[in-house]
């Protein structure tokens, strides 16, 4: 991989700005459509914490309904509400954050000629590694999966494969 960067550094860098504008483009329609699921959610709990309200007030259901409503509602919102902060926290970080690809491959130029995977390596390149279950648990053979910073992988395959 790192040899494909570093032979046509240019193009790479397009194709993984490209491909990485695109995924952003997709979990930002996807986190607003979602946000809009929820904040008229939000809105519909409200309204049915008023409607209860004011059954109760008019005597049309007990007061203790009346409350085991309101409260049900009320937590709901509650959940809401956090899972609303929290696609607004990711949509604003979509949005901000750009996987710098001239530092990745400047790192990926840096450790080319690498003899061997040393401690540094790993922290400036490798986000994390998944290693599947145990042979004996799952009756598969173990997977190892390893997950680097920059996904430029996925740029690499994309445009190999055309």
């Amino acid at each position: 991989m790192a040899q494909r960067v570093t032979l046509d550094e240019q193009e790479i860098r397009e194709a993984f700005i490209q491909h990485n504008a695109e995924l952003e483009e997709r979990a930002i329609k996807s986190s607003q459509r979602e946000l809009k699921i929820k904040q008229k959610r939000h809105g519909e709990l409200s309204h049915l914490m008023q409607a209860a309200y004011e059954d109760k007030v008019r005597g049309k259901i007990p007061e203790d309904i009346c409350i085991s409503f309101i409260e049900k509602y009320s937590a709901e919102q509650k959940s809401l509400a956090g899972e609303m902060e929290e696609l607004e926290k990711r949509l604003s970080e979509t949005e901000t954050v750009r996987q710098n690809v001239d530092d990745f491959i400047r790192d990926i130029k840096k450790y080319l000629d690498a003899p061997i995977l040393t401690r540094e390596m790993c922290y400036e390149l490798i986000d994390r590694i998944i290693i599947g279950g145990l042979p004996k648990v799952t009756g598969k053979e173990r997977t190892i999966e390893i997950v680097y910073k920059v996904d430029i992988a996925s740029v690499l395959r994309d445009r190999f494969k055309k």
